[in-house]
C-alpha cells in the first residue's frame, strides 16, 4: 500500500496563511499573517509540531495553528486595554472632579469607586507592571492549552511558540516563572 506524502507542517502553516485571504486594513488579520511568517521561519516550526502531535495524535495541524493563533489575539486585546486604561481612568478622575465642582459629591463618588476598582482590578490580574503583560498572559494561557491536551508542561514548546508570536526571543524558564500562581508570580523580563 503506497501512502501519500506527509506534508510538512510549515506547509500547513502556509495552507493557513492562503485561507486567511489578503487582510489589508484588519488589525487582527495582520497581526496573524505577522504571526504565521515568523512561524514558517522560525527553525524549530516542525519540531514544535512533531512534540504536539505525538502526545495528541488525533489534533489537526490547523487546529493547532489556530489555537495558538487565538491565544495570541486574545493578549494583543489585552495589550490595547492595558494601554487604554490609563486615559480612561484619567477621564473618569477629570469627570468626577467635575462632579465635585457642580455639588455633584455621590455622583463624583461613584466614578472615583469604577477607576479605582478598575485600577485594583487590572494589578490583580495582570500585576502591577504592565509593560509585557500580554506577553506573560500568552505564555501562562498557552502552557495551560499545552498541559491540558498534552498532560505535560512543554515549556521549551511554549518558549518556542513565545517567540513566533512576539519576535522576540524567550526561554524554558521565563515559561515556568510566567505560569507560578499569582501570589508567587513575580514580573517576568524578556532576557537580552
Amino acid at each position: 500500500m503506497i501512502m501519500a506524502p506527509r506534508h510538512s507542517f510549515k506547509n500547513e502553516i502556509a495552507e493557513y496563511r492562503r485561507e486567511l485571504g489578503p487582510g489589508e486594513n484588519d488589525r487582527e488579520i495582520l497581526l496573524m499573517l505577522a504571526v504565521l511568517d515568523r512561524w514558517q521561519e522560525h527553525p524549530d516550526a516542525d519540531t514544535i509540531w512533531r512534540k504536539i502531535s505525538a502526545a495528541v495524535p488525533g489534533l489537526s495541524a490547523q487546529s493547532f495553528i489556530g489555537g495558538v493563533l487565538h491565544v495570541r489575539e486574545m493578549c494583543d486585546r489585552l495589550r490595547h486595554v492595558l494601554e487604554e486604561s490609563p486615559a480612561l481612568v484619567a477621564a473618569v478622575r477629570n469627570s468626577a472632579a467635575k462632579d465635585d465642582a457642580a455639588d455633584q459629591y455621590e455622583v463624583a463618588a461613584v466614578k472615583r469607586r469604577g477607576a479605582k476598582l478598575l485600577l485594583e482590578d487590572t494589578d490583580r490580574l495582570v500585576g502591577r507592571k504592565k509593560d509585557g503583560a500580554h506577553r506573560q498572559e500568552f505564555m501562562r494561557m498557552t502552557s495551560r492549552m499545552v498541559l491540558e491536551n498534552c498532560g505535560q508542561y512543554l515549556d521549551d514548546v511554549v518558549a518556542s511558540l513565545t517567540e513566533i508570536a512576539f519576535g522576540d526571543t524567550t526561554d524554558g524558564r521565563a515559561v515556568r516563572d510566567a505560569r507560578r500562581s499569582p501570589k508567587r508570580r513575580r514580573d517576568i523580563h524578556t532576557p537580552k
